[in-house]
């Protein structure tokens, strides 16, 4: 983020109050737990919730805004939203796409995740950040069309809530004959690397 975009973040965003929201989605877990919920259904319904949250952000915030062009543009178009939002950024991002552009996974690493910084996930089953898979989820869902894709989804495989070393979010599109080529005209298959290294940190940094 250039000079005027920090200037822009810290004086006109809107900001989310981590407190507050860590405190609420703590909350969330532990009345499901409670109430006889597994661990899995909780990290669903995290997610469902972050849906509802998705669909509410594009309304207020993004509707007015730019949309990424291709897909080649989710990567730095999420961290920058993401930045936006918390002031913080994603370490690693990188794409995987497959030899026919059919099969496009983004995935995006961050290590001292702010949503859920402090908080113990009562389970490694629990996705404590499953919510934010949820928004970037209901984002591109509304694109499907655009992006000529079969089936796509965004879950969060890495917690650090849980006992993982990072957070890690995978978006994962399977595209129809068009939406392929359109995704070979601005990635390559294999792997592509936006930010940082698709490689994670050795335990001594």
């Amino acid at each position: 983020m250039g000079f005027k975009g920090w200037i822009a973040w810290r004086f006109i965003a809107e900001k989310i109050n981590v407190v507050t929201l860590r405190a609420m989605v703590a909350s969330i877990v532990a009345l499901q737990l409670s109430s006889g919920i597994t661990p899995k259904e909780i990290t669903q319904y995290l997610k469902e919730l972050g849906r509802l949250m998705g669909e509410w952000i594009y309304r207020h915030y993004l509707e007015i805004g730019k949309a990424s062009s291709t897909v080649a543009d989710w990567g730095k178009d999420f961290n920058l939203g993401f930045k936006f939002f918390t002031g913080e950024e994603f370490d690693n991002i990188w794409y995987e796409v497959s030899d026919d552009g059919r099969y496009v996974e983004l995935h995006m690493r961050i290590y001292d995740n702010p949503l859920s910084r402090k908080i113990q996930s009562p389970s490694r089953e629990i996705k404590i950040d499953s919510w934010v898979a949820g928004i970037f989820e209901w984002i591109e869902q509304m694109r499907m069309e655009e992006w000529d894709a079969e089936e796509l989804t965004v879950d969060e495989i890495k917690c650090r809530a849980a006992g993982d070393p990072y957070c890690e979010y995978v978006f994962r599109a399977r595209l129809r004959d068009k939406g392929a080529k359109k995704v070979l005209q601005v990635l390559k298959p294999g792997t592509t690397i936006v930010k940082g290294s698709k490689e994670p940190r050795v335990k001594s940094e």
